[in-house]
């Protein structure tokens, strides 16, 4: 399966808009993290330092967008290239 390429703007934008539409409300106001890139390791090639603002209870809700946002995207730099 091939990945979506995206900068780590574009890739802050989609994991905010995942969060936000959040089912229960509980985690919207969750600061989504901006994504870093990495040497690749089991396909991944970037990563995050910390999170802005987490709210209480919402970790393994924000962690499973992570994942499912690191199994979709491959970060690229500004001139379009892969990190």
């Amino acid at each position: 399966m091939s990945k979506i390429l995206a900068t780590a703007e574009e890739i802050r934008a989609e994991i905010t808009r995942r969060i936000q539409a959040d089912p229960t409300g509980q985690c919207r106001d969750c600061e989504a993290p901006m994504p870093v890139p990495i040497e690749r390791r089991d396909g991944v090639n970037w990563s995050v330092d910390h999170f802005p603002k987490l709210v209480p209870g919402c970790t393994a809700f924000v962690m499973r967008v992570l994942s499912d946002m690191m199994m979709s995207y491959d970060l690229v730099g500004p001139n379009g290239k892969i990190n």
